[in-house]
């Protein structure tokens, strides 16, 4: 249902079904990633993605914070390239969680989409070792956007 709100309302900044029915959220895992993350279509272009994701986000603090929510930032920032966004994934590409990691990874990716960042590449780089299928896969998601 998540997703199809997100769909009718893509651009609008309308998310009073979120905002008003948060019992509504009740996915786990992946599904739950999907269902936060579309909250991007729903505001994508908007000037201030920091301040709508704000209780979503992952703090610095601690770990909390929906993963899917790094991939909504992604979407609202797309192919801007902001520099403070690009610092804000690079703290979690380290992160224990899967979801934290690709949630950064594809964030990344769209926000610095058709920018060909060497130095972005250069941070990625170091997940294509991992052993987690997951994380390796976002990362060239990422290289694949950022170069597009």
């Amino acid at each position: 249902m998540a997703l199809a709100n997100s769909f009718m309302n893509a651009g609008t900044t309308n998310d009073s079904l979120y905002r008003n029915n948060k019992n509504l959220i009740s996915g786990k895992d992946w599904n739950r990633f999907l269902e936060f993350s579309s909250l991007g279509m729903i505001h994508q272009g908007n000037i201030d993605p920091f301040e709508i994701l704000k209780e979503l986000l992952p703090s610095l603090d601690s770990s909390s914070g929906e993963a899917g929510a790094l991939m909504a930032l992604g979407l609202m920032n797309a192919g801007r390239n902001d520099e403070e966004a690009n610092e804000y994934y690079m703290n979690w590409l380290s992160d224990s969680s899967e979801e934290i990691v690709f949630g950064s990874c594809i964030g990344l990716g769209l926000n610095a989409m058709e920018s060909g960042s060497m130095q972005l590449f250069e941070k990625i780089k170091p997940l294509f070792a991992t052993d987690n299928t997951i994380i390796q896969e976002s990362a060239l998601y990422a290289v694949g956007l950022i170069f597009s």
